[in-house]
């Protein structure tokens, strides 16, 4: 039986926003996951499959909107809930 609360994902490219999230999440109980990339995330997802994810929306690879819908679309990730997350200011006129 685990001790914690549960697996977050945290996936974020700024190396010291992940970091920083996770430390944090760990410090309430959680077990932390760290990706820095779109392409680790869903790896990552599709082997431990957390409760949660943090998803950066800008990332090099593959977009957060783009891992949200394959963990939606798989049925081993289904459940996962997601949050999307940006520091950049997103444009909604054009979406």
């Amino acid at each position: 039986m685990s001790s914690t609360k549960g697996q977050i994902l945290v996936v974020d490219d700024e190396v010291y926003v992940a970091d920083a999230m996770a430390r944090l999440l760990k410090k309430e109980g959680y077990e932390p996951i760290v990706a820095h990339s779109g392409k680790q995330a869903l790896g990552i997802a599709m082997q431990k499959v957390p409760q949660l994810v943090l998803c950066d929306i800008v990332l090099p690879d593959i977009s957060g909107t783009q891992i949200l819908s394959t963990l939606k679309s798989t049925p081993s990730t289904s459940s996962c809930f997601v949050v999307l997350m940006s520091a950049h200011k997103i444009d909604t006129k054009h979406q």
